[in-house]
């Protein structure tokens, strides 16, 4: 039976491929934004937009709840790279951190006063 969205709309079949740089360079936009999951890094895929943009996305669940952490442009960041990045981001959140959460933190650390002197 295949699956439907809380809607009732069918879902869409996920895509998984062990990523390749070739295939990282090659992939061409859809009617619709899509991502394909790497088989080799868990957590990793590509997102690819209608436009045809690729960027890196890491995904892993804290509580309870899907986090996507955009890693960088594919264009800009290597397979190896990116797979590295998720990896970190992966065994941060297995030790229960939230990488995301970090990373916005440290972007939302200056007070007003410190933007102001700025």
């Amino acid at each position: 039976m295949p699956r439907a969205k809380r809607d009732g709309t069918p879902a869409r079949e996920a895509r998984r491929k062990k990523l390749t740089e070739r295939f990282v360079r090659t992939v061409r936009g859809e009617a619709a934004a899509f991502a394909v999951w790497d088989t080799y890094q868990h957590g990793l895929c590509i997102r690819v937009q209608p436009t045809g943009q690729r960027s890196y996305k890491a995904v892993y669940s804290y509580r309870g709840k899907a986090r996507w952490c955009h890693l960088g442009d594919a264009g800009a960041i290597g397979l190896t790279d990116a797979r590295r990045m998720a990896a970190k981001i992966m065994l941060a959140a297995a030790e229960g951190k939230d990488p995301l959460g970090e990373i916005q933190a440290e972007r939302g650390s200056d007070t007003f006063a410190e933007l102001v002197d700025r």
